[in-house]
């Protein structure tokens, strides 16, 4: 089709660790990762990217610390991420030593920055707090 824009060509970034180009899925699932692990008002010339992950750091884990994380990682994907639209937000792992997961599923939306909400199946990300780690696995 001449004039369309390809799936490929709206998902496409560079591997932070190897630099290798990420095509697809990978691409928006680092774009999650980096964006969870990032505090709002860290980046220059972008402070209100971000989101409240990092500030939950070291906190008591409660139950309203954990609805308040869950609820801040769905509103980070809704506001920064249309590439994925969250259908499924849960606690998997909640304990008195501090470990904290959340597994958030949802659907990935390839055309999402032309405004195509078709969806392309379901997709994980796996939020995990143990201490001062904190790891996005997608």
């Amino acid at each position: 089709m001449t004039g369309s824009v390809g799936i490929d060509a709206l998902n496409v970034d560079f591997d932070r660790s190897s630099g290798e180009t990420l095509v697809g899925w990978p691409a928006v699932a680092q774009n999650i990762r980096e964006g969870l692990l990032t505090d709002f008002g860290t980046r220059v010339m972008r402070e209100h990217f971000g989101s409240l992950v990092p500030r939950a750091l070291g906190r008591n884990v409660t139950p309203d610390t954990m609805l308040a994380l869950t609820a801040s990682i769905a509103a980070f994907l809704d506001v920064f991420e249309p590439r994925f639209r969250v259908t499924k937000a849960k606690p998997t792992k909640f304990d008195r030593s501090g470990v904290v997961q959340i597994e958030i599923q949802g659907e990935y939306l390839p055309r999402a920055l032309l405004g195509d909400e078709t969806g392309n199946g379901l997709q994980q990300v796996v939020v995990q707090l143990a201490g001062a780690k904190f790891e996005v696995v997608t």
